[in-house]
């Protein structure tokens, strides 16, 4: 699967490892898109934990906890995701690092 071909990734697909050793395809079918894997870490795991109501999407009323990370992670090439950097974390809209 040639992730610039098609912009879907799986959690074994084509990244280098923490050895620089390249890790295979799991399946085609296991792919998600960034889109995907993005929502199923913040608002699809709040839904799962049936906190929705408070977690899970940056919105008034809700516990803010987000990150900024040190460049847009969908204006860069699938290769380099491995490679993107958190220049700040707030846990309930304070800025903690």
């Amino acid at each position: 699967l040639d992730t610039e071909l098609t912009g879907r990734f799986s959690s074994l697909q084509d990244m280098p490892s923490l050895k620089g050793k390249k890790l295979g395809v799991i399946s085609e079918l296991a792919a998600m898109t960034l889109q995907e894997a993005l929502a199923s870490f913040t608002i699809d795991a709040a839904y799962a934990a049936h906190q929705e109501d408070i977690l899970g999407t940056l919105e008034a009323g809700k516990k803010a906890d987000f990150i900024f990370l040190d460049r847009d992670i969908f204006a860069i090439d699938p290769s380099e995701l491995w490679q993107v950097g958190v220049e700040q974390t707030w846990v309930g809209g304070r800025r903690v690092h």
